[in-house]
């Protein structure tokens, strides 16, 4: 519940809710790190925006359905709604015995569901995926994966 009330000349609305989850933030955070050695001085600093460095937790419960049906749940840190806090998903399909950040993928896709049905011919290929703030476009999750090998699949 955040209390507003109506100005006065009807010209906007006045809220008191200085804690809401989904207000846009007003200020970068400004961050300063003072090294001295001897009789030197260095200052670092840097100045971000919260949204700039959150980064979605990895993709949990990955799991295949009907042969070629992945899907997954949103990580639990981040806020909900989904609908509000919308997080969009980079899908990749790798060779078997390659990484998830393989430069030379069987396919990649972008979606915003949380289920991706693979339609290839091998039956040997890892499944990724990763999550990323579709508003922000902040940082990516690290991924997540599942090996299928003909009918055997782990994730």
């Amino acid at each position: 519940n955040i209390p507003c009330e109506l100005e006065a000349d009807g010209s906007g609305v006045i809220c008191q809710g200085a804690n809401c989850p989904s207000t846009e933030e007003q200020h970068r955070i400004t961050l300063t790190v003072y090294i001295h050695s001897y009789s030197r001085l260095e200052a670092y600093t840097r100045s971000f925006y919260l949204r700039e460095i959150v980064k979605p937790e990895k993709l949990p419960n990955l799991r295949v359905s009907s042969g070629q049906v992945f899907s997954w749940d949103a990580p639990d840190s981040w806020d909900k709604p989904s609908s509000y806090f919308g997080l969009h998903f980079q899908i990749k399909v790798a060779r078997i015995g390659h990484s998830c950040s393989s430069d030379k993928p069987i396919l990649t896709n972008m979606t915003e569901v949380r289920k991706y049905e693979v339609n290839i011919t091998t039956r040997k290929y890892v499944f990724c995926v990763r999550a990323q703030d579709k508003h922000t476009l902040g940082p990516w999750s690290n991924w997540s994966q599942c090996t299928v090998n003909k009918n055997d699949v782990v994730c």
